[in-house]
């Protein structure tokens, strides 16, 4: 299929730089049923992955051609909220309710609180320096997965609060998590809390 054939619910913004120019360039992907994209991931150089709330979209930059997948599929539900690619080139996709879905290029794994995770809407997914995964959750707080084991971190051990915005690794290898009640650092062993009264704009950073 073309892109001009879409019938999903998705619209793309694409951003063309010409350096030697120094003109931004833009190009509008859009379907009559357009609704927000929920994340975006590149896999390579060529292949887009965008989610939203009606499916996950592979889409082939070079041809245009592209494939749609769904709980039919084999994904945990249909509303997605973000997606990230880790190092070994498995997508993952954090849905509202379903929990979260991998992807290995041919099976679908999904792990729901059943298997550990804190909570089945996922907000956010980071891989570390070490390979673990992080995913930060609606109300459940912040799970960090090995492959195997599963921790859960909440506010009982220092976060700010179990509803969970966001998740980066910063160069020291500090964990920031955004909550609406500031930013939670964690050293892998202590955690700290900036708010407005440490003069952080914002107590919700997303």
């Amino acid at each position: 299929m073309k892109p001009g054939a879409l019938v999903l619910a998705f619209s793309l913004l694409f951003l063309v730089f010409s350096s030697s120019r120094a003109e931004f360039n833009f190009i509008n992907y859009t379907n009559a049923n357009s609704i927000a994209i929920g994340g975006l991931a590149l896999e390579g150089d060529t292949v887009l992955w965008a989610v939203g709330g009606g499916a996950v979209v592979r889409w082939n930059l070079e041809d245009g051609t592209y494939k749609k997948f769904t709980t039919t599929d084999g994904l945990a539900n249909n509303i997605v909220r973000n997606v990230m690619i880790d190092s070994k080139s498995n997508i993952w996709f954090g849905t509202d309710g379903g929990g979260v879905s991998k992807y290995d290029g041919t099976t679908w794994t999904t792990y729901t609180t059943e298997d550990g995770l804190a909570d089945n809407i996922v907000l956010g997914i980071a891989e570390d320096s070490e390979g673990n995964l992080w995913f930060v959750t609606w109300g459940g707080g912040v799970c960090k997965f090995d492959g195997d084991n599963w921790t859960t971190y909440t506010s009982a051990e220092g976060l700010a609060l179990n509803l969970v915005h966001s998740v980066f690794e910063d160069s020291e290898g500090n964990f920031w998590f955004g909550t609406e009640r500031g930013v939670s650092k964690f050293d892998g062993t202590t955690w700290t809390t900036y708010n407005t009264k440490d003069g952080l704009v914002n107590n919700c950073p997303e």
